[in-house]
């Protein structure tokens, strides 16, 4: 008895993401894994990091390989149409034939597979086809990794607000300076925080001014501030707080708050900041981690049943 050819098919869409998930099915599968996965991956892993690497040796890719059986897996890639080109062309050569009927995910898992911009965000949202199990939990987070949250950044003037941004984001998308107003505007930039996709808004010191163009975009900042799903009260390690700073802290309750110029200062200003410097990079891993648990964003994330957004 002939048994079925093994099959492939990409899950995510032709949109622009981050990710693409190719599903593999049937027996070629621990064959073509050990081929072609640089290290060959264990049998009792579900979960791993390789090299997919072409008949020469050559890396096409370093993807994700989830394996649900020896006749299901899927290989998370990044998303560039000529890494997808070349992952499909070899999975092709070593006998899979793409499958070409309609996919089975839901119809809502479907729709939001575009919107996976990271890894993570894939290998969660995918997992729930496998989740029904587990008890359903009241968390947004897979909402908040498909649909960036917006955290804005405030605190007053010259307390090193853009070099923060500057710094969650990689790159110079805000300018800095020792000058107070530098900031006219609240700046918009996106980041990925270990999978976690945000939305950073840096916003002009908070402060009374005579400036009038300085004064509108501090009046235009408030509703932005207020609507953000996280606010990250900076403060200046180097000194006390002001009154200033006391109103704000209490405005905001819940906010992370952080003590930047740690490495030019003696302990927080106050105990419920966490000490970083934006410039130098220090204790920036605590923030992040702050901001992950914020919108519940662990570790166990893909192995969680989690409500789907609407």
């Amino acid at each position: 008895m002939t048994s079925p050819p093994s099959t492939y098919r990409v899950l995510t869409g032709p949109q622009p993401a981050g990710i693409a998930v190719i599903e593999l099915r049937g027996p070629a599968i621990p064959t073509f894994l050990a081929a072609h996965l640089v290290p060959p991956p264990n049998p009792a892993s579900t979960l791993s990091h390789h090299q997919l690497v072409d008949h020469t040796s050559q890396t096409i890719d370093d993807p994700v390989l989830s394996r649900f059986s020896n006749l299901h897996a899927e290989i998370s890639l990044h998303a560039g149409p000529e890494i997808v080109r070349q992952a499909e062309h070899l999975i092709a050569s070593a006998g899979f034939v793409k499958d070409t009927a309609p996919p089975d995910l839901p119809t809502h898992l479907a729709r939001l597979l575009p919107h996976c911009r990271t890894e993570l965000a894939t290998r969660t949202l995918l997992a729930q086809l496998h989740n029904n199990h587990l008890p359903l939990t009241q968390s947004p987070a897979l909402a908040h990794l498909l649909f960036p949250p917006t955290v804005a950044i405030i605190g007053l003037p010259n307390v090193g607000k853009s070099t923060l941004l500057n710094r969650l984001a990689g790159h110079d998308a805000a300018i800095t300076a020792d000058l107070p107003g530098t900031t006219r505007d609240y700046v918009s930039i996106e980041a990925d925080l270990n999978g976690l996709v945000v939305r950073l808004l840096d916003t002009p010191g908070l402060r009374d001014t005579p400036d009038p163009i300085e004064a509108a975009a501090i009046a235009n900042a408030h509703p932005a501030i207020l609507l953000a799903h996280a606010q990250v009260i900076v403060l200046d390690a180097t000194r006390p707080l002001l009154p200033e700073e006391h109103a704000l802290l209490s405005r905001f309750p819940s906010a992370i708050v952080v003590a930047n110029k740690s490495d030019l200062a003696a302990p927080p200003v106050t105990s419920v900041a966490l000490p970083l410097s934006a410039t130098t990079g220090t204790g920036m891993e605590r923030l992040i981690s702050a901001l992950l648990a914020r919108f519940d964003i662990t570790t166990d994330l893909p192995s969680r049943r989690l409500p789907l957004p609407a």
